[in-house]
């Protein structure tokens, strides 16, 4: 989000953004009358220490300074933080869905997850790589509560479904994880002798030839 409005606000305010982490580098020089502004948020998130690794919690203070002329600053400031008192009002939905539906959910690119982030205007965040146990089955919805109940119900409905029209999905991924392993090497069995045909001897100059024995 910061990087979208980034950008946004240097085209439409000639407005630059810079994080804290970056106060004790140089900022470009400003223009003359230029003014600077700065803002900070936070969150807390108390009770997720299960969902560890989820990219939707990871929340931290951030500064951010804005360069600019001073009406410029000023106008991207409020933008900045009415997009802020909107963040506010997120909620972040914890679904248990089961594992073995969530590549379908998913879909080929994230095209039927997009999809729906798309309509309700929601976040979207299955289980990190290598989530064991319960955490395995929690998907986290983020956005407005009202967005939110609507993306949670169809996730639930969409699951639901998977899983009547097909209970055996798991076993149907352990074959296909069995079937991309490589198989094991065949042992090589050793050349029978009288396979061999002896080609190019000095006796196939006059026009003979012969089969190889075995002694």
């Amino acid at each position: 989000i910061l990087n979208t409005e980034r950008d946004r606000l240097m085209k439409q305010h000639g407005v630059s953004i810079f994080s804290r982490s970056k106060e004790e580098q140089t900022p470009p020089t400003a223009e003359p009358e230029a003014a600077e502004a700065s803002s900070s948020s936070s969150a807390a998130t108390p009770g997720t220490e299960h969902l560890t690794g989820y990219r939707l919690l990871r929340t931290s203070p951030v500064n951010l300074i804005l360069q600019g002329y001073k009406e410029k600053v000023d106008a991207a400031r409020s933008e900045l933080e009415a997009l802020l008192e909107k963040f506010d009002g997120f909620c972040c939905e914890e679904l248990n869905i089961p594992a073995k539906t969530h590549a379908r959910l998913i879909g080929f690119r994230r095209n039927n997850i997009r999809r729906m982030e798309e309509t309700y205007n929601v976040d979207v965040e299955f289980p990190p790589r290598g989530a064991s146990g319960d955490t395995a089955d929690i998907v986290l919805v983020m956005g407005t509560p009202t967005d939110v109940d609507a993306a949670c119900d169809e996730l639930i409905n969409v699951a639901n479904d998977l899983v009547e029209r097909f209970p055996d999905m798991d076993e149907q991924q352990q074959k296909k994880e069995k079937n991309a392993r490589p198989a094991a090497p065949q042992p090589q069995q050793p050349p029978n002798p009288s396979d061999f045909m002896v080609v190019g001897a000095p006796w196939e100059r006059n026009g003979t030839s012969t089969t190889a024995t075995s002694n």
